[in-house]
């Protein structure tokens, strides 16, 4: 069917209608009209801005998120270079906690000779070797005395 045609097709079909039936069919159509301009166009419109705002609020709380682990990210870089006296200083008074201690250097080496040592304090000191001052212990010759404190000596490298 050719468009023409189908366009006097739908011209006699109008004019046969009687006036309420046009008047009905019209109002229809606007109706159907109105209705696929508000679902196409306004509705998504409406409803991004009526969004917006929470939508706003989320990215804003995330990017403060990001900027916040960022930051703990350049500062945990910072912290781990540290110049060799920031944590041979560190280690040295670290092991001031261990009781009567010596701590000798040599180069990238220090080796601990502990007297009398608890056993909470060599736990401690053990456990901030890696994470605070980036050593590992290469030596270990403990014995523990008859009070229950740890005696002997430990050998730690800055790798």
């Amino acid at each position: 069917m050719s468009q023409a045609l189908w366009v006097n097709t739908v011209r006699e079909r109008w004019t046969g209608l009687q006036a309420r039936e046009r008047m009905g069919l019209s109002i229809a159509l606007v109706v159907l009209a109105l209705f696929l301009v508000w679902s196409q166009l306004l509705a998504p419109a409406w409803r991004l801005w009526r969004e917006a705002p929470a939508q706003h609020l989320r990215l804003d709380a995330q990017m403060q998120r990001m900027l916040d682990l960022r930051a703990q990210a350049e500062a945990l870089k910072n912290q781990s270079i540290k110049a060799p006296e920031q944590w041979r200083e560190g280690l040295t008074a670290a092991t001031r906690s261990l009781g009567a201690s010596e701590l000798v250097w040599s180069g990238n080496t220090a080796n601990v000779r502990l007297k009398e040592c608890s056993p909470q304090a060599l736990a401690r000191w053990l456990s901030d070797l890696g994470p605070m001052w980036q050593l590992q212990l290469s030596q270990a010759s403990l014995k523990l005395a008859e009070d229950g404190l740890w005696q002997g000596k430990l050998t730690v490298i800055k790798p």
